[in-house]
């Protein structure tokens, strides 16, 4: 699951919470600046039913802020730069302005 937030937040600061419980760190990730990926195991019905609840410490120096998420032909796109497929082969992602060919983020 994609979440596009209003700011990017300080290292370390992001923390997610689905109803009472708290997600563990390593079911998320900052892609880049203000967008962070989710591994949600669950059907994303679910997220319905209960909120899920971001809380972080925003870095107010980082102004380069993505605004927009799409899909286009099975592909989300972050202010039109392509996003890699996660949990799948991916021989088509040929990387972004915040992402390389092999995954690896640039800064």
């Amino acid at each position: 699951m994609w979440l596009l937030l209003d700011a990017a937040p300080i290292q370390g600061t992001l923390q997610l919470q689905y109803h009472i419980s708290v997600q563990p760190p390593n079911s998320y990730f900052r892609i880049a600046h203000n967008l962070i990926v989710f591994f949600w195991g669950d059907p994303a019905e679910n997220l319905e039913r209960k909120p899920l609840t971001v809380s972080y410490f925003p870095d107010k120096s980082d102004k380069e802020l993505i605004h927009s998420l799409s899909e286009r032909d099975g592909r989300v796109f972050a202010d039109d730069e392509p996003l890699p497929k996660f949990n799948e082969p991916d021989p088509d992602f040929k990387g972004n302005k915040w992402i390389s060919p092999e995954g690896k983020l640039m800064k």
